[in-house]
């Protein structure tokens, strides 16, 4: 495993993430517009993970997401253990 498995805040994708980001404004391939958004690139793609109602509130799930990182570390001896981080509805 290189990444994180995040699932989508919509539960609709689920992607090995290695790089995470915050877009205060964002625009998909089809032109639709998120604000304070947290997005991977995968392959040069670039996939919605969760958008939020500020930017204070896409850092905090952000430093949710490392703090989860953090404590994976602890459990990577076990070689079945593959964890996945839900991003926060709200």
């Amino acid at each position: 495993m290189n990444g994180i498995w995040i699932r989508s805040q919509d539960r609709e994708t689920l992607a090995e993430a290695r790089l995470i980001t915050f877009e205060k404004e964002w625009c998909n391939d089809d032109g639709e517009r998120c604000e304070n958004a947290i997005i991977t690139d995968i392959s040069g793609t670039e996939y919605l993970l969760g958008e939020y109602p500020t930017r204070d509130r896409a850092l905090q799930v952000l430093d949710e997401i490392q703090q989860f990182i953090v404590d994976c570390e602890h459990c990577k001896d076990n070689k079945m253990f593959y964890p996945v981080f839900q991003m926060d509805e709200e």
